[in-house]
């Protein structure tokens, strides 16, 4: 009996993990612009550059 509640509070506790939001998921999408990124990385901030080509 305690191996199926210790095998419920693992799964809750990783869907907890992986659902709830967090603070390194609350991206600020921007325009790409050389100030931008060297006030970011001054700061301190990651930095993701997305690039997207139609080829």
């Amino acid at each position: 009996m305690r191996i199926r509640y210790f095998g419920l509070f693992f799964v809750a506790a990783l869907l907890a993990a992986f659902l709830l939001p967090s603070s390194a998921s609350a991206a600020e999408w921007k325009p790409y612009s050389r100030d931008a990124y060297i006030q970011s990385k001054s700061a301190g901030k990651t930095v993701l550059v997305a690039v997207h080509a139609d080829w």
